[in-house]
């Protein structure tokens, strides 16, 4: 099948948070939120995650009220993320989030099943019911005109429940396998404590008798069936790679170096890919690839030009959280991708160029197929207002989000670090200075207008930083006249 982009094309959200009734239309492959602190952009980006979970539940999804699912709050906690705060902040009982997106090409991949991959339509509804409990059940779940709720016929819904059993002992036993595996590496000199050993062997014994059970239970589901199984796990596992403002590289570590040593072209091609996008991003300053070579235990060296290697975990702040997100761009193989703050931590020398090499990701390379289908930035700063609008987000007086959507020139009002000269060209054109003005001109003596100037602080910044430079030395030449 021809290359076709997974990605979210509407997305709406009542009573979460401080989102009370929000909806994100004609959604582009990149979405922008720009906005204050606590205006609610993490909202929306935690609401999708939210339906996500739901959808990709271990127990499954309902079609009703009457058959929904109950959570305690422990296990609303552990497998949505929910809690009794996220209603209005307390203040609600129903909180309703709903999806229209598209199943592309990778998604046909990660599912192998072409009937179940196209317009997908998700809409859930979480409600609090008191003492601790909360009911989730979807109104709509469908794909390419097929139900996403399982069926409801006996012998299916019995060898389903009998799978989610099996996977969960499955788990459990491979905690205790990596914990036992652990003990007995760090165990010192001398031979391993006979009951250990014997320990992590029962377990290994159960997780391949669990493993075969599933696999023969799993062989009484039709193609459709297991089909829609693998749907619900990509929603939850496949579709979206999530980057957070406070990034820690050991969370992304194990990955980058198994995919350095893996057999699999693609996975070696994409860290040659990763090498050439931190040096395009000028990860130390100076456009030029940056190495990476995998050390053992599951750890990775970053080769600086001319510096020498570092680990990761040894880096800069503002480094570390450079090479993770575009490491999760490329590396993972999450169609949408969504950051929060690409700038944290960054001096402007690396904002410019990450911006950029994002940007990139998404238009795609010479095969068509880029590194992420979808881009969804919550950001303060313009600089990572990419797409030809973006939605500005604000809190009202009433402490609710509310989304308006905005030109990119606009992205200007939303400096991270602005000049004082640029605010004051900005309240120039407030008090009624016009667009067209002359403002100053070029080294060829071409005019050019507080326009142009405007314009450029939110593009490349040329002439913009050539008339603060101006108007600096004018400021500092007045200066030395008063003195002397």
């Amino acid at each position: 099948m021809a290359y076709e982009r997974s990605a979210f094309r509407s997305v709406y959200v009542r009573g979460y948070r401080s989102l009370a009734d929000v909806c994100l239309t004609d959604l582009s492959d990149v979405v922008v939120m720009l906005g204050p602190n606590g205006s609610g952009k993490s909202n929306v980006l935690r609401a999708i995650r939210l339906l996500l979970r739901a959808a990709s539940s271990p127990s499954g999804i309902a079609s009703s009220r009457d058959e929904a699912h109950v959570y305690d709050e422990v296990m609303a906690s552990r497998v949505l993320g929910l809690a009794a705060q996220d209603f209005s902040y307390g203040g609600g009982k129903e909180i309703r989030v709903g999806a229209e997106l598209v199943l592309g090409w990778r998604a046909f991949v990660a599912i192998d099943h072409e009937a179940v991959v196209g317009r997908l339509r998700l809409d859930a509804v979480f409600q609090d019911v008191g003492n601790g409990s909360f009911k989730v059940w979807f109104d709509r779940a469908d794909v390419a005109g097929q139900s996403l709720f399982e069926s409801r016929e006996t012998r299916t819904s019995t060898i389903r429940s009998n799978i989610r059993t099996l996977e969960a002992s499955k788990r459990d036993e491979e905690i205790q396998i990596e914990l036992l595996r652990r003990t007995l590496e760090t165990h010192g000199p001398g031979p391993p404590e006979p009951q250990m050993q014997a320990a992590l062997n029962r377990y290994v014994q159960q997780r391949d008798k669990a493993e075969q059970s599933i696999l023969e239970h799993r062989a009484q589901l039709s193609a459709e069936e297991l089909a829609l199984d693998r749907l619900r796990a990509f929603l939850g596992n496949g579709l979206l790679q999530t980057s957070d403002a406070y990034r820690r590289p050991e969370n992304l570590e194990p990955v980058l170096f198994r995919s350095l040593l893996s057999r699999d072209p693609a996975r070696r091609a994409a860290s040659r890919r990763l090498s050439d996008l931190l040096g395009r991003a000028r990860l130390f300053g100076v456009e030029g690839r940056v190495g990476l070579i995998p050390v053992e235990p599951d750890g990775v060296l970053v080769e600086r030009m001319g510096l020498g290697e570092l680990p990761i975990r040894n880096l800069g702040t503002g480094q570390q959280q450079v090479l993770l997100i575009l490491a999760q761009q490329v590396i993972t193989e999450a169609p949408v991708a969504q950051i929060e703050e690409p700038e944290a931590h960054l001096h402007k020398d690396l904002m410019v160029p990450l911006a950029r090499v994002l940007s990139a990701s998404v238009e795609g390379s010479a095969n068509g197929m880029p590194d992420v289908d979808q881009l969804w930035i919550a950001t303060h700063h313009h600089l990572f207002a990419m797409a030809d609008d973006f939605f500005d987000v604000s809190l009202g007086d009433d402490g609710k989000t509310k989304i308006a959507v905005r030109p990119k020139a606009q992205a200007i009002e939303h400096f991270y670090e602005p000049s004082p000269y640029w605010d004051a060209l900005a309240e120039l054109v407030r008090d009624g200075v016009p667009e067209d003005e002359v403002l100053s001109i070029d080294e060829h003596g071409k005019d050019i207008t507080v326009g142009q100037i405007r314009a450029s602080i939110a593009g490349d910044r040329h002439l913009a930083n050539r008339f603060m430079e101006a108007a600096l030395r004018s400021v500092l030449l007045s200066l030395s006249t008063a003195k002397s």
